[in-house]
């Protein structure tokens, strides 16, 4: 498997690499610091990645931005935003944009876990507070 983080904090990267590699046994692992740098990679690079973490805040493109150029031309790819953002407004543009998860950066390893595999198997994964924000009733949000 193939897979990308893209976020801008290179701690945040490397810890996401390691439960990658560590939990799901994914070898290969590619990161980028950009929405843009990514999306010039992918559009040089012919095989797509089958899963993509995205920070929602970088430098240029922002991740909703990034995730809707992901799923038009690879709608298979799995993309789970990963973010501090708890907005309810931001959680539902990512999903409507086609993200298969949304998780925020205060979740447990072990809950980080939890939810790429729910997103691999095809499930739409959310952290436990994410599900709280969005069961909650909406507010002309």
């Amino acid at each position: 498997m193939k897979a990308a983080i893209l976020d801008d904090h290179p701690i945040v990267a490397d810890g996401l690499q390691k439960i990658l590699k560590h939990d799901f046994k994914i070898s290969e692992v590619m990161q980028f610091n950009s929405g843009d740098e990514f999306l010039t990679f992918m559009n040089n690079e012919g095989e797509p990645f089958e899963l993509i973490l995205l920070d929602i805040t970088m430098p240029g493109k922002n991740g909703i931005e990034v995730c809707k150029e992901i799923k038009a031309k690879h709608s298979q790819t799995c993309v789970i935003a990963f973010s501090n953002h708890t907005e309810r407004s931001i959680i539902m543009q990512m999903l409507l944009n086609g993200a298969n998860g949304y998780l925020l950066k205060n979740a447990s390893s072990a809950e980080i876990v939890s939810g790429i595999a729910d997103a691999l198997n095809g499930q739409i994964a959310f952290s436990k507070e994410v599900k709280e924000i969005i069961s909650r009733p909406s507010a002309a949000d």
